[in-house]
Formats: structure tokens, sequence, C-alpha cells
């Protein structure tokens, strides 16, 4: 069985394993085998949840960082900050949205998941407000996110 559905698992292992400088024989510990967490970070096999907890907790990592390459501490920040774009998007402050959602392009955002967020200002349509003719309207979408 490979990792082909979790292709960076394996490369996330190895350098989450040498940054904690742990030896494949370490981080088998007396649970599982070297050779196990060799095809591991080989790509030839893919763990269980249970294999998984272990190597996280030996790694002193979140499952979930290991498992998908996202910090959840990260995920969370990143939803904040996604919260706040679109609160002043609402609130008609577009130039702080857009820099807000410009923001989310930074690598803590790729890490938490989101691959590009599109934000560009449009004009007011005729139906829009007299009050509000002047300010730039927003249109913005996350095109891909995890």
């Amino acid at each position: 069985m490979t990792s082909e559905s979790n292709p960076g698992f394996a490369q996330r292992l190895r350098e989450t394993r040498v940054a904690a400088g742990l030896s494949q024989v370490q981080l088998a510990g007396d649970v599982l085998s070297a050779s196990y967490v060799s095809l591991l970070e080989a790509g030839q096999r893919r763990p269980t949840q249970r294999v998984m907890e272990v190597l996280a907790e030996r790694l002193s990592v979140p499952v979930e960082q290991l498992r998908d390459g996202v910090d959840p501490r990260a995920r969370q920040e990143l939803g904040l900050r996604l919260r706040y774009a679109e609160l002043a998007l609402q609130n008609g402050e577009a130039e702080e949205a857009l820099t807000a959602f410009r923001a989310l392009e930074d690598p803590v955002s790729r890490a938490a998941g989101v691959r590009h967020v599109c934000a560009r200002r449009l004009p007011y349509t005729a139906v829009a407000p007299p009050a509000a003719a002047w300010r730039p309207r927003m249109e913005v979408s996350v095109l891909s996110a995890a």
C-alpha cells in the first residue's frame, strides 16, 4: 500500500524527524520498527491513524501537522484573519478589506491550506445607493482551499 493519497506525508515525516534530531530507530521506539519508518518515509506505506498518533507524539507535533502539513494553530489564525477581512468588507471598509484579503496570500495562509485568494476592486453599478457611489466595491473569492 502506497501513500499516493497523501504524497507529502513521507517528506513531512522525514523532515520533521530530522528537525527533531531523531534517527529512524529512535522514532520507531518499541512500538514500530525502523524498517517500517523507512518505508513510510519512502512513501511505500500509508500509516493508520494510530501510527500517525504515535509518530506525532514522538515528534512533538500535532497529528494534523504531520498528516496534512497544516498546524491547527495556523489554520485557526487564518480563520480569524479571514473573518476580519470579511467583516471589513461587510462594513464598507473596502481598502482595509482588500489589504486583509491580500495578506491572506502570505506563507502562513498557504501553510494553513489556502492556495490562492483573489481580491479585486470593482466599480459600483448604477443600482448602488448614491452615498456609496464613490466607494469601490470588492469581489473576493477563495479559489482553492483545503
